[in-house]
């Protein structure tokens, strides 16, 4: 699968409720605009949810840029959710390639399981074996994804989709993935399967966290060493990339966009990725579905 290695997010900051007090179908102009300066900037790869209510945003801003740019739909990888309990995967992506619109010419890169939070048991309506045989069908019969994989899954889930007797694997595994949730157990389990992270949540150390734990002070110091206008944020992607991981990362400011491109040109020595790691690790400082058990 070859999902470029940096993604535009357009959950969290984006995410709009579907409920009686919101208006869910209005189009968000400022996410459009946003999205169609990232891929001005350089992003190929943008990621979606149904539950974040932003599909149709990220089909027009793809159809301006096409229209823009004359390039074709096979430049970008588009990646969209299936929300759980995911009780009709079919209908699930007809509404989401339709949400979409003809940019897409009828397929998604990648679709996702978006958690596996619901009862999955073989005894069950929603056993694994039915789902992934939708999810698989999406690649196999339809057409519709190129790929498919899942999102928030531990190690307990993966064996229920390998307990199926999968004909395709889980490509991917979107999880908050940064230097204080490393998850060294599910990582060795993912890597022996073949299933490449994709981490949300990647700059939280910077963020959220900043003042929690030593990271700020290990990356803010090798970006200083690097010169250049190198950036902590930059350093903390790069340390994303060096672990194989898709970056899921935003921002509705052109220069934090551009500033996340520039990224792709940081590398670390191997000594710096073990510095940022060595800092972070041991400490689970969780941001995201805090209380589960990962």
């Amino acid at each position: 699968m070859n999902a470029p290695k940096l993604a535009f997010g357009t959950g969290t900051k984006w995410f709009r409720r579907s409920d009686a007090n919101s208006d869910s179908d209005a189009v968000n102009h400022e996410l459009v605009a946003s999205i169609v300066s990232a891929l001005r900037a350089g992003f190929t790869h943008i990621d979606t949810a149904e539950m974040y209510n932003t599909e149709i945003e990220v089909g027009l801003a793809l159809a301006q840029h096409m229209r823009e740019t004359g390039l074709k739909r096979d430049h970008f990888y588009i990646t969209t959710k299936v929300s759980a309990p995911p009780a009709d995967i079919p209908n699930s992506m007809a509404r989401s390639l339709a949400n979409m619109g003809p940019a897409l010419e009828g397929y998604v890169d990648l679709y996702l399981i978006h958690s596996p939070f619901w009862d999955y048991t073989e005894t069950s309506e929603l056993s694994m074996s039915k789902v992934w045989g939708q999810m698989q069908s999406l690649v196999i019969d339809t057409k519709q994804a190129r790929a498919i994989g899942v999102s928030n899954w531990r190690q307990q889930d993966f064996d229920a989709v390998l307990a199926t007797k999968p004909v395709i694997l889980p490509a991917v595994n979107q999880i908050e993935f940064h230097a204080y949730i490393q998850n060294p157990a599910l990582q060795e389990y993912m890597a022996k399967h073949g299933i490449r992270t994709a981490a949300y949540g990647p700059l939280q150390p910077l963020i959220k966290f900043a003042e929690s734990g030593p990271v700020k002070a290990v990356v803010d110091r090798i970006a200083e060493a690097k010169g250049a206008g190198v950036t902590g944020s930059q350093v903390l992607l790069a340390w994303g990339f060096a672990q194989g991981s898709i970056q899921v990362t935003t921002s509705a400011k052109e220069e934090r966009v551009r500033e996340a491109v520039a990224a792709l040109s940081v590398e670390l020595t191997s000594s710096e990725v073990e510095e940022i790691s060595a800092a972070g690790r041991g400490l689970e400082l969780r941001k995201f579905w805090v209380g589960q058990k990962f």
